[in-house]
C-alpha cells in the first residue's frame, strides 16, 4: 500500500482541521481517500495503491481557498504525484486567503425557501466547474466556502425537487457575479 503525506500552513503557520484528498489522476474526478491535518498541520491519507493523484485541499469555512497540488485553485492546473508503495512526499501546501458566497434559495411561484437544492460554483470565465459545493439548508440558505478571488456562476439544481435548474439572478443560462 502506499500512503501520502505533507503540511498544511498559511504560509507562515500549520493549519488543523484540513481536510486533504487524493483524487484519481486519470479521471480527475474519483475521490480515493482522504485525511485531515492534526494539530501541527501534517496530514497522512493512507490505504492507496500506487499510481497517479490529484490532491486537493478543502478548508472548509477556515476562510482560507481551496487549492489543488502545487497550491493552484484550479483541478486543471494541478499537478499530479506518482506515488509508489510505502510513504510518498512531502506534498506541502501553503494556502491563499479565501471567500465565500452565500444565498437563499426561494421558490418563485410563492417565495417559500426551498431545502436540499444543490447549489455550485463555475469558473465566470472557463465555465469550469469548481470544487465547492453546498446544499441548502431548511431555510433555504447556502455558503459555498473556499474561493479565490475572482467571478464566478452560481448554480442551484433542483434535482428531483419538482424544480427547474437555474443559474444566479433566475437566469436559464450562465450569468457571472
Amino acid at each position: 500500500a502506499a500512503s501520502i503525506s505533507g503540511t498544511v500552513t498559511d504560509g507562515s503557520s500549520t493549519l488543523s482541521g484540513v481536510s486533504v484528498t487524493a483524487m484519481d489522476a486519470v479521471t480527475n474526478a474519483t475521490m480515493r481517500s482522504s485525511a485531515t491535518t492534526g494539530a501541527n498541520g501534517v496530514y497522512t491519507i493512507t490505504g492507496l495503491v500506487p499510481g497517479s493523484y490529484k490532491l486537493r485541499v478543502n478548508p472548509g469555512s477556515t476562510g482560507f481557498a481551496t487549492q489543488w497540488y502545487p497550491d493552484v485553485p484550479d483541478q486543471n492546473l494541478g499537478t499530479s504525484v506518482t506515488v509508489a508503495a510505502g510513504t510518498n512526499g512531502p506534498f506541502d501546501f501553503s494556502l491563499d486567503a479565501g471567500g465565500n458566497i452565500a444565498g437563499i434559495i426561494t421558490r418563485a411561484s410563492d417565495g417559500l425557501p426551498v431545502s436540499g437544492i444543490y447549489v455550485n460554483v463555475h469558473d465566470a470565465v472557463t465555465g469550469t466547474y469548481i470544487q465547492s459545493s453546498s446544499s441548502s439548508a431548511g431555510n433555504g440558505s447556502y455558503t459555498l466556502y473556499g474561493l479565490v478571488p475572482g467571478k464566478y456562476k452560481v448554480r442551484a439544481s433542483a434535482g428531483n425537487a419538482g424544480l427547474v435548474t437555474k443559474w444566479y439572478d433566475n437566469a436559464d443560462q450562465q450569468t457571472a457575479i
